[in-house]
């Protein structure tokens, strides 16, 4: 953001500077993971992006709709019917 630790605090008025300083400080403590966790999150997006400008979202929420059925009782269906639904 590039803005101090008192710039943040009166951007985000429901931190306290306190709040602030503890915050940067866990983030520079833990820096590689929380940017791995960062990148991890934004590929998974741009994944579902991609996914949604290749197929319909109603095809995806027919898909998941299927999926969650069969996750309910597998017994009900069959290769077929899951593939083919």
């Amino acid at each position: 953001m590039g803005l101090i630790p008192e710039e943040i605090a009166r951007k985000f008025g429901h931190l306290s500077l306190a709040q602030v300083h503890t915050a940067l400080a866990y983030y520079h403590a833990n820096r590689g993971e929380i940017d791995r966790d960062l990148e991890s999150e934004a590929r998974e997006a741009e994944a579902r992006e991609e996914l949604h400008r290749v197929v319909p979202p109603r095809e995806i929420d027919r898909a998941v709709e299927r999926k969650k059925q069969f996750e309910t009782n597998p017994s009900r269906h069959t290769y077929q019917e899951a593939e083919h639904g």
